[in-house]
């Protein structure tokens, strides 16, 4: 019957934008354009590969400079050459070259909404969406290239072995001993966010400034 014909076209639609969406999810909703240029950090002469994502502009490698602070992990050159260097917050906060700041829980917060995570999920605690971390891993099509730089932690000065797991801090304080952050671990595809104890030592991302100043608040809500 017509009835039936129409159930069926319907269901060939479903499938149709299912089939087109991918296991990821609709392309549109990931709002990222890996940019052809690069920002050369005129400190040290580094050059950074850029993505934009949700309309911020980020480093798509992990900040190298060095602060008297930061560390290479397991103190090796090399994991910094790889890597990027592990910065305390308080050093994170003012790491980035002028004209970009340390990323925000508010900027994370639009990424992982272009990526799809739900909105019922953006300020849960732990592991939140599904795939939305696979796009921001090497070979993602969001152009973000999570590395996998590890992390040191403040009490006994020991790091978390590279190579397997990613942790960046944001801008943005839980309370006055903490700060937000966000893993993306090589063996999940979910993004965790937690807060960790400001004095560990975390990879940094910076973000173009949109405004004049230089010099970015913890958070910019």
């Amino acid at each position: 019957s017509g009835m039936r014909i129409w159930h069926r076209l319907v269901r060939l639609l479903l499938v149709a934008v299912a089939c087109a969406a991918g296991p990821l999810g609709p392309a549109s909703t990931a709002r990222a354009e890996p940019l052809s240029e690069s920002f050369v950090d005129p400190r040290d002469g580094a050059s950074y590969p850029l993505t934009r994502i949700a309309g911020h502009t980020w480093f798509a490698r992990n900040l190298g400079y060095a602060t008297p602070g930061s560390h290479c992990n397991a103190d090796l050159p090399e994991n910094c050459e790889r890597y990027g260097r592990l910065y305390r917050w308080e050093d994170a906060l003012t790491a980035c070259p002028s004209g970009w700041h340390l990323s925000t829980e508010s900027e994370w917060q639009a990424l992982e909404r272009a990526l799809g995570i739900p909105e019922r999920e953006i300020e849960g605690r732990r592991n939140r969406g599904t795939l939305e971390g696979r796009r921001l891993k090497p070979g993602g099509d969001t152009g973000f290239e999570v590395q996998y730089g590890g992390w040191r932690r403040y009490d006994d000065r020991t790091f978390k072995e590279p190579g397997t797991a990613s942790a960046f801090w944001t801008a943005t304080e839980s309370d006055p001993l903490h700060a937000w952050h966000r893993d993306v671990d090589d063996g999940d595809d979910m993004i965790w966010r937690s807060p960790v104890v400001k004095h560990y030592g975390l990879s940094v991302r910076c973000v173009k400034n949109r405004y004049e100043a230089d010099e970015y608040p913890g958070d910019d809500t």
